[in-house]
């Protein structure tokens, strides 16, 4: 469900929660001080207010769409420079935010090159230091990947008609491949 789609009609500033979560939800209020806090933790500067970050987001009509999955849209700095301010934003899809992002980064081009640079770091025995930045900057991105009994049958809930298909397919391949392994595939 969209942030906005919880709240009804128009915004009610004066209404708006300001806790970050309502009954596990993220609030709008969440919304921006999460973003507040990412930009912090990147060492950029947030000077928007929260009534001038959802003016922008209101202004762009893209508030419902409002998210990092591809498709989705996020507030960017201009150039990806600067700090986030009323003259140094836009509303764009992630996908443009990521490939502005990488413009003028150099990129493997080949699977020769990056197999090269692959092996290259094979082996490499890394400090503690950079263990532990390592770990911090993947904790909370492993996405799909569940986290409780609980989530693990939520992802295998079938969503539609063509996924409850795949699943059962999957489960017939795990089910023969099984079988063979065990040695019973020539009953």
């Amino acid at each position: 469900m969209a942030i906005s789609d919880r709240l009804p009609g128009s915004l009610d500033r004066t209404k708006l929660p300001r806790a970050e979560r309502v009954r596990g939800e993220l609030t709008l209020w969440g919304a921006y001080a999460q973003q507040r806090r990412d930009a912090r933790h990147r060492s950029i500067d947030f000077l928007l207010s929260f009534d001038q970050w959802l003016d922008i987001w209101e202004a762009s009509g893209r508030l419902a769409e409002r998210g990092r999955l591809y498709g989705q849209f996020v507030m960017a700095r201009l150039g990806d420079v600067g700090s986030y301010s009323v003259d140094n934003v836009e509303i764009i899809t992630s996908g443009q935010n990521h490939k502005d992002g990488n413009i003028g980064k150099p990129r493997p081009k080949s699977l020769e090159h990056r197999r090269k640079l692959g092996l290259a770091h094979l082996g490499k025995a890394l400090t503690e230091e950079h263990r532990k930045k390592i770990g911090d900057g993947v904790r909370g991105k492993l996405k799909g990947v569940p986290k409780s009994a609980a989530h693990r049958a939520a992802m295998r809930k079938p969503k539609s008609a063509a996924h409850k298909k795949a699943l059962s397919e999957a489960a017939k391949r795990r089910y023969a491949r099984a079988k063979m392994e065990s040695g019973r595939g020539n009953l």
